[in-house]
């Protein structure tokens, strides 16, 4: 756990390595991918294998996770200790996942102990961003000044 406390969650479409998200204790929420009536996780299936469902006309699309998925990575952390989570998002223009990280925000007891951001990115730079946001976390002393940076 950091010195201050906070601790990350994100979505699956920032495709982190596994190591860093293990290492620095960060929640990922994944998005469904839809495959005809079939629902997976994101990062079940291979890019091979969704090419090769869209050569047979089969429809692909992504749907944003249901925010008890979201209220769940974020008690996860408070239980564990943390006293602050940060969450970021895949860019609201992009995805309705920013509107599940919020609305998961008022089903919890305090609120307050979250904040949601819409990183206004789409797949590369939201791994950038998280990245830039744990070194703030680490390196700044206050939730306040790690907000302020961010």
């Amino acid at each position: 756990m950091n010195k201050n406390k906070i601790g990350v969650v994100v979505d699956s479409t920032f495709k982190m390595n596994q190591a860093y998200i293990k290492e620095k204790d960060i929640r990922v929420v994944f998005l469904d991918i839809l495959v005809g009536d079939q629902t997976y996780k994101d990062g079940e299936l291979s890019n091979d294998e969704i090419y090769a469902f869209m050569d047979k006309n089969i429809k692909v699309t992504t749907s944003q996770p249901a925010p008890n998925r979201f209220m769940n990575a974020y008690q996860s952390l408070l239980d564990d200790g943390y006293e602050h989570v940060i969450c970021l998002t895949v860019s609201e223009t992009l995805s309705g996942t920013f509107n599940s990280a919020n609305l998961a925000k008022g089903m919890l007891e305090d609120d307050s102990k979250v904040t949601v951001f819409d990183t206004k990115s789409a797949i590369c730079g939201g791994e950038f961003l998280a990245e830039a946001l744990i070194e703030h976390i680490e390196s700044l002393d206050s939730l306040e000044a790690v907000k302020a940076a961010f």
